[in-house]
Order: structure tokens, then C-alpha cells, then sequence
């Protein structure tokens, strides 16, 4: 297969056409709690989000919910391979940092 074949079958991930950043919630902020939520998301080749999930959990579960919420209500473009849409999955992370 020639490099540019391959490089089309491999195509693009999706993207986030609207990222809804998390709201960071009020009790872990006032507790100091921070951290990373990566999360695992499905897209289907209309760029609707079909499931997500928490791969690594940032050890507290309001910030994970969080981060569950923004990636429900952000919008995705969907994965592209030999020139059409298809369905995909993506990894996110969310950090929840005080500054």
C-alpha cells in the first residue's frame, strides 16, 4: 500500500466542534481537591456523541461528573477515513486546577 493510501485509510479523528469546559464544583474547590479526569468518548459519524466514560477517574467524583457533564453537552465533528464519515472513539482529559 502506498504511503499516501495508508495515510487516507487512517484518516481524522473526531473533534470537538463546541468543547463545554466543566464547571468546577463548589465543594471540591472550597475542599482544595483537584485533578485530571480522562474520559472515553464515542462518536458516531454524524458527530453525536454516543457514550462516554471515565477511563481514569481524578479520585473524586464530583469533579468526575463534572467532566462527564461538559463532555455531554460539547459538540463533535465526527472521524473522517477514505474520504467519508465514520464512527470512532477519542480519548479527553478535563484538569481541575486552583490558581
Amino acid at each position: 500500500m502506498a504511503t499516501g493510501e495508508a495515510a487516507e485509510a487512517v484518516g481524522t479523528p473526531p473533534v470537538f466542534v463546541d468543547r463545554v469546559e466543566p464547571v468546577y464544583p463548589r465543594g471540591a474547590r472550597l475542599a482544595g481537591i483537584q485533578g485530571v479526569v480522562r474520559l472515553g468518548l464515542e462518536i458516531s459519524a454524524t458527530g453525536a456523541l454516543r457514550r462516554v466514560s471515565v477511563l481514569t477517574s481524578s479520585g473524586d467524583a464530583s469533579l468526575d461528573r463534572a467532566a462527564l457533564d461538559a463532555a455531554q453537552a460539547s459538540s463533535y465533528g465526527p472521524a473522517r477515513a477514505s474520504g467519508r464519515s465514520v464512527d470512532a472513539a477519542v480519548e479527553a482529559s478535563y484538569r481541575f486546577e486552583l490558581r
